[in-house]
């Protein structure tokens, strides 16, 4: 059994299973809880169990690395927003293969991290939106099309903006992001804001 201190960081919340992994293998801790007031405490811990990964098969462990990559980049691509009043949405679907596009371009480095490094500075949707029309348009690697437009100062963004080469793909994804939204009824309020003449 391991000590206590070692299960209570393992365990999260109300959960009864643990995985604790390493770098030779995951040890799996296992717990019975009881009700003490508005939480739950641990009542009993279970022998663990131990998972070594010098056990492993080569096709367990090559499947291990598929369903972990695919699970990696599932989760990179699970991207939520917030709007102004509170509500979340998912993500547009080409943000959220910039996300992916991001990833892999940092795994195909032959980085050792991870995880990426957190941006100097979170991008805005209209900035995402040209870097998405400038890769449909050009066919250019995402982690190159970013920092790219990253360097480029406000003035050259707005100019590709308006590029016919950049905007039939620009206006397409802008288009998508609104997809479903009542235009008849956005229109109607800012008509009522007009001026009386």
């Amino acid at each position: 059994m391991t000590s206590n201190t070692t299960t209570t960081l393992a365990f999260r919340g109300n959960a009864t299973v643990a995985f604790a992994p390493d770098a030779t293998g995951i040890t799996v801790h296992f717990r019975t809880i009881k009700r003490q007031g508005d939480e739950f405490v641990t009542d009993r811990l279970l022998e663990p169990l131990r998972l070594e990964f010098a056990s492993l098969s080569g096709a367990v462990r090559d499947r291990a690395f598929v369903m972990g990559m695919t699970d990696r980049l599932r989760d990179k691509g699970a991207l939520s927003r917030t709007t102004t009043g509170g509500k979340v949405t998912s993500a547009s679907t080409e943000e959220k293969r910039a996300e992916i596009a991001a990833l892999i371009a940092h795994f195909a480095s032959g980085t050792e991290a991870w995880d990426m490094a957190s941006p100097v500075s979170s991008l805005s949707a209209d900035v995402r939106n040209l870097i998405n029309a400038l890769i449909a348009a050009f066919g250019l690697d995402a982690g190159a099309a970013e920092e790219a437009v990253r360097a480029m100062s406000g003035r050259e963004r707005a100019a590709l903006r308006v590029d016919p080469e950049v905007k039939p793909h620009l206006d397409a994804i802008e288009a998508a992001a609104g997809g479903g939204t009542d235009t008849a009824g956005l229109k109607a309020k800012l008509a009522a804001l007009r001026k009386p003449q």
